[in-house]
């Protein structure tokens, strides 16, 4: 999709939908995935929305903290609510509640959900703990048996009173499909147990909203079955039967949230780059991406690192790629208007597309490099903003270089490839993970140099979603004033389309919401302002 006018006029409400929803007590119900494992998981990148357009929120929960991780996470001042109801190993059915009699544990143990405890003790609906299975026969409903032989009922923490949740998050299953070895004879038993963790929080507060997030892919092969092939077949079936979850009035408070967008490869696996060296838990960036995806299909607005929005046709400096040397239009600070050019680099490897209002690279030699370039006076904060397709080449090394910097900071590297985007020249990460030749991607680069209150470095956003965060050094050497676009070196392989160019030297702004993305925030905003807060 190339820049619209339409996300300029929508900008004014959609600031107010991230202003007027109300989340209220939130709860997130998960296993390690939501726990977060060495890092804070995607409940910090999305609380970091949220913190980022003022959406009121307080997080609830019986848990805290992450696992094998003691790093800082505060964000623009502010000190994230580490607390959740998630936990290692944790099982759709522990968690409900249900016994499993087909010979899996129902780990309710003290070293697995807290102090043995399931949903309806958490939200105080009751206080006797599961019967369970344990050595030496099956205590009846309702009861338990402690390491000590007694019978006891469940004192740990709750969510109730002030905070009981309004709002749900749930992420469960994986541990269900691949460590119990469920699978596919197991998505109506899963189901089933995910149906009754929505009906103890419809229970707590009758107008609760619940978001069922999709079972996260993995990278590894797991389970009786090999691969991943289960993960996007076991979502499409809660998809199938979400309305079985709505409340017996009929009103739509359970939502679905595709999480697994820009973390997969084509084959349905989590790609390697976004997640640690176990292939299953989400590493930084795959936490980034997964929260940018739940706050899309809510319909929140997306990050702005503490910065302005600003359509692109609007920042000082506009391109007109009508010739191969493409010319500069900027306005100076005193209103005036200058000409400059990009420097052509082998321009007989590329072309003004059929439009007339694009240029089109198609490496013609591995001679010299084919790109546009410009030396220019950056300040200590800037925006680069383009739109771009990728052809479709089959080709793995094909891919297309933004080379920016400001002379301040070590210069920063994106690679935009046919199936994904990275960042860096050399030990480069993945981004983002998506088929980059079907139509034209907006992106927007922005260097920070913090004092917008979010960390120094360069940020990457795919439309209106936040792909990289304080990114450094992009793995060449030197601070230059430098823009450059197309291929680095010459035997680069570079085939696409750039249709739209613009930056701004000294200052770093966020995009504004893609149409698509505010016609949703609308819709949220009608979700939960219409929505009645729970009675305490």
């Amino acid at each position: 999709m190339k820049y619209s006018l339409f996300a300029l006029s929508l900008l004014a409400c959609c600031a107010a939908v991230s202003h007027a929803a109300d989340l209220g007590n939130v709860a997130f119900i998960g296993d390690s995935i939501t726990h977060g494992v060495q890092n804070g998981s995607y409940r910090f990148d999305f609380w970091k929305i949220l913190a980022d357009n003022g959406t009121d929120h307080r997080f609830v929960g019986v848990n805290s903290g992450n696992y094998n991780f003691s790093g800082s996470l505060t964000y623009k001042g502010q000190t994230f609510n580490n607390v959740h109801s998630a936990g290692s190993s944790w099982r759709t059915y522990q968690t409900s509640g249900d016994y499993m009699n087909n010979g899996h544990k129902n780990g309710m143990g003290p070293n697995t959900l807290p102090a043995g405890g399931y949903i309806n003790n958490w939200l105080g609906i009751s206080d006797s703990r599961t019967y369970d299975k344990v050595p030496g026969g099956t205590l009846s409903q309702g009861q338990y048996l402690n390491g000590s032989g007694a019978v006891t009922n469940y004192t740990g923490k709750t969510m109730t009173g002030n905070d009981t949740p309004d709002t749900f998050f749930i992420m469960l299953g994986t541990n269900d499909m691949y460590s119990d070895g469920l699978l596919k004879n197991g998505y109506e038993t899963t189901f089933n147990s995910l149906k009754n963790i929505v009906e103890a929080g419809r229970q707590a507060n009758p107008n609760a909203n619940f978001v069922i997030l999709s079972m996260p892919s993995i990278a590894s092969k797991a389970g009786t079955e090999t691969g991943n092939v289960v993960t996007p077949e076991y979502n499409s079936y809660v998809q199938s039967r979400l309305g079985e979850l709505q409340d017996a009035s009929g009103n739509s408070n359970v939502s679905y949230a595709d999480i697994n967008k820009g973390i997969t490869t084509s084959t349905g696996y989590l790609h390697t780059g976004m997640c640690l060296a176990d292939k299953v838990h989400p590493n930084e960036q795959g936490n980034l991406i997964i929260a940018g995806n739940l706050a899309k299909a809510m319909g929140l607005t997306q990050r702005t690192a503490g910065l302005e929005r600003k359509e692109a046709g609007q920042l000082a400096s506009q391109v007109n790629l009508t010739t191969k040397t493409p010319v500069i239009t900027t306005t100076k600070p005193d209103g005036s208007i200058s000409l400059a050019v990009f420097t052509a680099n082998n321009p007989a490897a590329y072309s003004v597309s059929a439009s007339g209002t694009g240029l089109v690279f198609a490496k013609a030699n591995a001679a010299a490099a084919s790109s546009i370039s410009s030396m220019w006076q950056a300040g200590t904060q800037f925006t680069v903003s383009l739109s771009l397709k990728m052809a479709a080449k089959g080709d793995l090394n094909n891919y297309f270089t933004v080379w920016l910097g400001n002379g301040v900071a070590n210069d920063g590297f994106l690679k935009v490839y046919e199936d994904r985007i990275e960042w860096g020249y050399t030990g480069s990460t993945v981004l983002y993970v998506a088929d980059m030749t079907t139509d034209f991607s907006n992106l927007t680069i922005s260097y920070l140099d913090g004092s917008s209150g979010a960390a120094a470095g360069y940020y990457v956003w795919l439309g209106d979603q936040l792909i990289g965060e304080a990114k450094t050094t992009g793995g060449v050497s030197g601070k230059t004033n430098r823009l450059l676009l197309g291929a680095f070196t010459s035997g680069q392989a570079c085939y696409g389309e750039m249709a739209f160019v613009s930056f701004d030297t000294l200052h770093a702004y966020a995009p504004i919401p893609e149409p698509a993305t505010a016609v949703l925030g609308l819709a949220g905003c009608f979700v939960f302002c219409l929505r009645r807060r729970r009675v305490v």
